[in-house]
């Protein structure tokens, strides 16, 4: 019964943090960098809205995110 909780908790857990990573484009778009290898371009960097030229993008209801230099 103890390795059921035990179970339970853990994936419990695992999509708690799952959620708190990707609850916003801009966090999703942080943790994929990070977990990349780029930490200090994660938590420094400033992210901004990207503008594409295709028309289609924006008749789609997309929107772009990219990160500005490191500090």
């Amino acid at each position: 019964m103890k390795k059921v909780i035990l179970l339970i908790s853990m994936f419990l857990m695992a999509g708690i943090l799952f959620f708190l990573l990707h609850s916003s484009p801009e966090r999703a778009l942080r943790t994929k960098v990070f977990l990349l290898g780029y930490p200090k371009a994660a938590l420094t960097s400033e992210i901004v809205d990207y503008t594409y030229l295709n028309i289609n993008f924006d008749e789609k209801n997309h929107s772009g995110y990219t990160f500005t230099a490191p500090q």
